[in-house]
């Protein structure tokens, strides 16, 4: 398994126009219908506006800016007393909060926001923030605390049949079990992010899984089997080249 997770991205209702590749724009647009939502009053609409400003700031890659429009869309959805939306904004800014190396408000605020998606039921959500503060105690090199991050994580995932965000959430606790020294666990959740991968027909992540577990057998003296995985992944790139079926 890796040394260290992958980076989480930010999962939101996407800006159209961000994602059109034109992220100015987007903020241009979504700050003038920011100002026409102020006048009118609307606050739960607000609230949804500064947030989908947020991700759009994020994307242009302007923080600072984008935690202040998060900040704001969390006081106008808290007003209109929508809990959904506020456990959505409260894992975008715990989000950007840890890409930004302001740990300790992330983790204050990925702790609400796992709070707000319990209250809710939204175990996606939950799920989601659960992810970012693994993330979090990995860069902290707390290895155990993002170990129960990841596996709670990775089990709202499967239940809320979420199978692309599970394997890679088993891929970030692999990475966290071999940080702790646990490496037969960490073959184990390989292995089943592996079947994962096989499932979904995903060629590249079946390719780097097979690396991980090669990487990890061999550190286990398992020699044969750690040759085995890594003949697999050699045969699983060019699948994954040519977008191949098994």
């Amino acid at each position: 398994m890796p040394n260290s997770p992958p980076c989480s991205s930010r999962r939101e209702a996407p800006v159209h126009d961000v994602d059109a590749g034109r992220p100015e724009h987007a903020v241009q647009t979504l700050t003038e219908i920011v100002a026409l939502l102020r006048e009118i009053g609307d606050r739960g609409s607000l609230g949804m506006a500064l947030s989908n400003l947020g991700l759009a700031l994020a994307r242009l890659g302007r923080p600072d800016e984008a935690v202040t429009a998060y900040t704001d869309a969390l006081a106008a959805l808290r007003h209109a007393g929508d809990r959904q939306g506020e456990g959505t904004t409260l894992r975008s800014l715990g989000s950007i909060l840890v890409e930004s190396g302001r740990a300790g408000e992330a983790a204050r605020t990925l702790t609400d926001a796992i709070a707000v998606c319990r209250e809710t039921d939204d175990r996606h959500g939950e799920a989601m923030a659960l992810t970012d503060l693994g993330l979090l105690r990995y860069q902290e090199r707390r290895f155990a605390d993002a170990v129960g991050h990841f596996t709670t994580a990775a089990t709202l995932f499967g239940e809320t049949g979420d199978r692309n965000h599970e394997a890679s959430t088993l891929n970030n606790l692999g990475g966290a079990l071999v940080a702790t020294g646990r490496l037969t666990d960490a073959i184990d959740v390989g292995t089943r992010e592996l079947r994962i991968c096989r499932e979904l027909g995903d060629h590249e992540g079946e390719g780097i899984v097979l690396k991980n577990l090669g990487r990890t057998l061999s550190e286990l003296g398992d020699r044969d089997r750690a040759a085995e995985a890594l003949l697999h992944a050699v045969a699983a790139r060019p699948r994954a080249a040519r977008g191949q079926p098994d």
